[in-house]
């Protein structure tokens, strides 16, 4: 809304009136943001608009066009078989408390805010 107060838009939610919105977001942001956007924009419109802006053709194809070629990162993991030599190989004195938190941390014991809020004092 405060796009289109900036822009003195007074249309609705048009086909082409979306279309610039989006037009303006890529120099901003992720082309992986820009589909995050996109479907808060579809629900939030749906929903106090009662416009469906699924079916608007331009939007998909220019957003296929901006998110296309984008790879997303791959967070690196450990295989069980390198934290069983982690576990075993690396030494207590320096990386015992490393070894309890992934120990805590794979057994599922704690849920993710606490294996992050976990202080030495409590173990």
């Amino acid at each position: 809304m405060n796009w289109k107060k900036k822009r003195d838009v007074k249309t609705s939610f048009s086909e082409n009136v979306v279309l610039t919105y989006f037009g303006d977001l890529p120099r901003k942001i992720a082309p992986n943001t820009l589909l995050t956007h996109y479907s808060m924009l579809k629900s939030t419109l749906y929903t106090n608009q009662n416009n469906y802006i699924t079916n608007y053709g331009k939007l998909k194809a220019f957003l296929k066009r901006k998110s296309g070629g984008y790879n997303s990162r791959k967070s690196k993991t450990l295989t069980p078989e390198e934290i069983k030599t982690f576990i075993k190989g690396a030494p207590n004195d320096q990386y015992l408390l490393v070894k309890a938190v992934l120990v805590v941390g794979i057994s599922g014991t704690c849920r993710k805010y606490e294996l992050v809020n976990l202080m030495t004092l409590k173990i």
